[in-house]
């Protein structure tokens, strides 16, 4: 988490993914006004990533639940107490392109065509302290 950028060679056994759905569920939960973007090379994918959130949110105590509720739409989670949210999106510039954003989270970027023009789209996006 203090990584300001980070690339995580992975394979599915070491479940990176849930891990960091995990860790940017807990920025949304704990920290205010948090944006954060998980991007997959399909829309459907980014939506899998979002219900690994979800899950991971529905499993908390109830009392975690209750004091930081969390709204779910297609690709979307929104957390109206700390004004934050998590966004599925897929691959391509132009998804990122024009937001700010508290961190994005590119999952099996290896996969992802243009992968240059998207890490260029994300840095502006990540302003100065953004991950």
């Amino acid at each position: 988490m203090r990584e300001r950028y980070l690339l995580v060679p992975k394979s599915r056994q070491l479940t990176i993914t849930w891990l960091f759905c995990g860790l940017y569920l807990w920025e949304a939960l704990i920290f205010p006004s948090r944006r954060t973007f998980i991007q997959n090379k399909k829309e459907a994918d980014s939506e899998n990533n979002i219900k690994r959130a979800l899950t991971i949110h529905e499993r908390l105590p109830g009392w975690m639940r209750e004091w930081q509720p969390c709204k779910y739409t297609y690709c979307h989670l929104d957390f109206p107490r700390s004004r934050s949210e998590i966004r599925g999106v897929p691959a391509g510039a132009h998804h990122v392109r024009g937001f700010t954003a508290s961190g994005v989270f590119v999952d099996e970027a290896a996969f992802v065509d243009d992968m240059d023009q998207t890490l260029a789209a994300i840095r502006p996006a990540l302003g100065k302290i953004g991950k």
